[in-house]
């Protein structure tokens, strides 16, 4: 059974304790990440630095990027750009290859920007690959509240895929 599928299974126990909440529809993600370095580490000065998170020291090790092809229950998303950095300390300090990160991804629709924001947990892989793995933290528009979860594998700098789901509280 696929990790993304028990974590989401969890989440959405957890947010049916609160017989009050509204339930949650989730939806398809996927799309091919493609990085590029960011020498001005862009996400670190983002404004939801604030509340999701706060505690991050980012290494230097920052990126900026695109998702082609993204598509939410296989509907085309009109842009979609990310910024990333590499924080400290790692999930796993002494572990070689293992990192922690933070992501921030814009999705365009109808001219209309909603943010996500991701804690990243990760590994380097042979020959430049990574697998990475992105919990949703926080989001503004329809995603406000939402849960989810987004895996990449691959080379990110020559394009590599995105699968996830990510679960909201509007029927949009």
């Amino acid at each position: 059974m696929r990790l993304e599928i028990v974590l989401l299974a969890g989440m959405t126990l957890f947010n049916s304790m609160d017989a009050g909440a509204e339930p949650l529809k989730c939806k398809s993600f996927t799309g091919t990440v493609t990085l590029e370095p960011d020498p001005a580490c862009q996400v670190a000065a983002r404004p939801e630095r604030r509340t999701a998170f706060p505690d991050a020291t980012f290494t230097g090790l920052c990126f900026v990027g695109r998702v082609e092809n993204a598509k939410l229950d296989g509907n085309d998303i009109m842009l979609a750009t990310s910024v990333s950095g590499v924080t400290s300390p790692p999930v796993f300090p002494n572990s070689n290859g293992v990192f922690a990160a933070v992501t921030v991804l814009t999705l365009i629709e109808k001219n209309k920007p909603e943010t996500l924001v991701f804690r990243d947990t990760g590994v380097f892989l042979a020959d430049g690959e990574v697998f990475e793995q992105l919990v949703l933290v926080e989001g503004s528009g329809r995603f406000n509240g939402a849960q989810g979860v987004i895996q990449i594998q691959g080379n990110e700098f020559a394009g590599a895929p995105a699968i996830g789901t990510l679960c909201t509280h509007s029927a949009k």
